[in-house]
C-alpha cells in the first residue's frame, strides 16, 4: 500500500476498511500517509496498527478516512471493534491496555 509509504507486516480487509499492521509503534506514530491516495481507495478508511513498545498499552493505532471528510479520527469506535478481535488472536488476550 503505497499510500502509507511504509513496509507492512499484514494487510487485511473488513467490511469497511483496510487493516494494516506495521512493525513498530514508532512507525504508527510517525506515519505521514498520502491522504489523497487513501481517499481514492475503495474502502471507507485505513486502520494502521502495531504492537505497543510500552507496558502501558497492548497496541497502538491510527485511522484515516478522507473519503468521509475525516483526515484522521483519533478515537474511532468501529476500528477498535476490528482491532479488538485482531489483537485478541495475536496476543491471546481479551482485556487490553489501549
Amino acid at each position: 500500500m503505497r499510500a502509507l509509504g511504509v513496509e507492512f507486516k499484514y494487510v487485511g480487509e473488513n467490511k469497511l476498511d483496510y487493516l494494516v499492521e506495521v512493525e513498530s509503534e514508532e512507525i504508527v506514530r510517525s506515519l505521514k500517509p498520502d491522504i489523497q491516495s487513501i481517499a481514492q481507495l475503495p474502502v471507507r478508511g485505513v486502520i494502521v496498527t502495531s504492537k505497543s513498545n510500552s507496558n502501558k498499552y497492548d497496541f497502538v493505532s491510527r485511522f484515516f478516512s478522507p473519503s468521509q471528510g475525516i483526515i484522521e479520527d483519533y478515537v474511532n469506535g468501529s476500528s477498535h471493534c476490528c482491532l479488538g478481535l485482531y489483537w485478541k488472536n495475536k496476543l491471546h488476550k481479551t482485556d487490553y491496555l489501549v
